[in-house]
């Protein structure tokens, strides 16, 4: 994991002390995912295969279509967004979640923001601080929404903000409590705190025992592995 470098700040005064240099680990969305084996059949339409290229096809020709009315053209945008995203096209993504958000309606947008929000996050350069604008204006009309708790919690976390990631952690863990991925969030947040690693150890048990009850085994051994990491810092 790469360290930002950071210089202190100059000071006028020979006498000042510099501030207390703290270096914030660089980390992305994908960090706070179990690491497992991906096997052949999971992949399902990567990067420029044909159907994706003729999916997004498909929606650019309704979205250009004089005869397509609004609600087509903006359910086309949303689902050329999706595929974009899923290709790993942000920027296209953002631009086709953009486009959605002027004749969606109000439930419509909640989606679009979180999918918008995951897309700045997940750019090559990630724009966090856009990421979090789009989580909170989800919530400020779905204040239950949980996706939206967990992946503002996953871009406070990026920007080193634990304490606002965990509070949202907590929120989305109060409102699904089985959800092995938050778990598994909280715990990676935590033990990048300093003395959080029992609490980190913790979350990284539950995420594995939740992972267990859904028979996916090998995220569960993800999280038990960090488990075993962490033992050994200790």
């Amino acid at each position: 994991m790469c360290i930002r470098d950071r210089q202190p700040a100059t000071t006028d005064s020979a006498d000042s002390q510099p501030p207390k240099v703290v270096d914030t680990a660089l980390v992305s969305p994908e960090d706070f995912k179990p690491k497992v084996k991906i096997l052949a059949k999971h992949y399902h339409h990567r990067g420029d295969e044909p159907a994706d290229l003729e999916l997004i096809e498909h929606f650019t020709e309704i979205i250009e279509n004089p005869e397509s009315d609004i609600a087509q053209q903006t359910n086309a945008y949303i689902n050329r967004g999706v595929i974009y995203f899923r290709d790993k096209k942000y920027e296209q993504a953002i631009d086709s979640y953009t486009k959605a958000m002027e004749n969606a309606s109000e439930k419509q947008m909640v989606q679009i923001y979180v999918n918008r929000g995951m897309a700045y996050s997940s750019l090559s350069e990630p724009e966090y601080q856009l990421a979090v604008q789009d989580f909170d204006r989800a919530l400020s009309i779905a204040p239950q929404y949980f996706d939206a708790y967990v992946n503002r919690g996953i871009a406070f976390a990026s920007l080193g903000q634990y304490e606002k990631a965990i509070a949202d952690y907590t929120k989305a863990i109060a409102i699904h409590p089985d959800n092995p991925d938050v778990h598994y969030a909280e715990a990676f947040t935590l033990a990048l705190e300093e003395n959080q690693q029992q609490k980190a150890i913790e979350a990284y048990t539950k995420a594995a025992t939740l992972y267990q009850k859904e028979g996916r085994e090998e995220y569960a051994r993800s999280a038990l592995e960090k488990v075993e990491e962490l033992q050994q810092e200790i």
